[in-house]
């Protein structure tokens, strides 16, 4: 039994039977949270489809954001599903296997025009992960992961078919072996890929825009004498970026998140970020966050932001009756 066998034969049918099962699991533990919404009384039962669709087709509220940097993320995942699924190569596999699927494909031109825009478009996400690692924010390891993961099917498939390594090397001998194994695991990595958001610490004002205009109520915020702290809910998330296209400051982002326990976790609420409250100078009650008081003082009297509204109304109230 040659190596190559066993990865296609063997392995893939694992691989493949693991994915249909860990996205169903994810689709009932989503539709799961929907359904409580709806008994909660949050929404009304007609919304399960239309969030369903918002869940399927991420990133249309981001573009009034991000026009550019949204279209090119539509077109790389346009790209990861149109090759894998209408290369003729591919196809021909299915049509061999124990199910005998077959479907039209699309001119091997146009996909090896389609892979060259996939490598090219992770490329430049690569880049920007580059520059974002020597300036503001810097990417997460499983980021990086995410990229060589997506980028090996593509690259091993594109010199394999092109031929374009000598014969008698190691990568020309294996480079198959390397495209299958790449793929798989992948394609394993899929189930355990969230899409979900994050709030960059140095932007957020904690002006909880992002927990009011939240259609799916994923985002919540509580407060104590001290912090105002934000928690959310990935599994209720329809990931249609309002809260990206509502954030005053751009500090909301959606992001792909590669863990092993992440669709265990996908349920659970949990903190994503805490802002500190400013206390009024007068009666000592905390009545908003620090740092949207640190920049409504760059624009007005510092000493018209440091008292409550309650305080400010019994100061003019007390200036008036002088």
């Amino acid at each position: 039994m040659t190596l190559n066998y066993f990865a296609q034969e063997i392995v893939l049918p694992v691989v493949i039977t693991l994915f249909l099962i860990g996205i169903i699991f994810r689709m009932l533990l989503f539709l799961y949270f929907q359904i409580n919404r709806i008994r909660s009384g949050a929404v009304d039962s007609k919304s399960i489809t239309t969030d369903l669709l918002r869940r399927l087709s991420p990133y249309h509220k981001a573009m009034q954001a991000r026009p550019v940097f949204t279209m090119l993320r539509y077109a790389l995942h346009i790209g990861i599903i149109v090759v894998p699924l209408w290369y003729s190569g591919h196809i021909y596999l299915w049509e061999g296997s124990q199910l005998q699927w077959s479907w039209t494909a699309l001119p091997d031109k146009i996909i090896d025009w389609i892979t060259i825009l996939v490598i090219v478009l992770l490329a430049l996400f690569f880049i920007q992960k580059v520059i974002r690692y020597h300036c503001d924010s810097k990417p997460k390891p499983s980021e990086w992961v995410l990229l060589v993961l997506t980028a090996l099917p593509f690259l091993s498939g594109f010199f394999y078919t092109r031929h374009l390594l000598p014969a008698g090397g190691f990568l020309g001998q294996n480079m198959e072996l390397i495209h299958v194994l790449s793929g798989e695991v992948m394609i394993l990595a899929v189930v355990f890929l969230s899409l979900t958001i994050r709030i960059d610490s140095d932007k957020c004002t904690g002006c909880a825009s992002c927990k009011i205009n939240c259609l799916a109520g994923a985002i919540e915020s509580s407060e104590d004498s001290t912090t105002r702290t934000f928690n959310y809910q990935p599994a209720s998330c329809i990931v249609c970026a309002s809260c990206i296209a509502a954030c005053p400051e751009g500090a909301v982002e959606l992001k792909h998140h590669l863990s092993l326990s992440s669709i265990f976790r996908n349920g659970k609420k949990a903190p994503i970020m805490a802002v500190e409250l400013k206390k009024c100078d007068f009666c000592g009650a905390p009545f908003a966050t620090l740092p949207l008081i640190r920049n409504a003082a760059t624009l007005i009297d510092s000493d018209q932001v440091v008292f409550c509204n309650d305080c400010k109304q019994q100061s003019a109230l007390h200036m008036l009756n002088r």
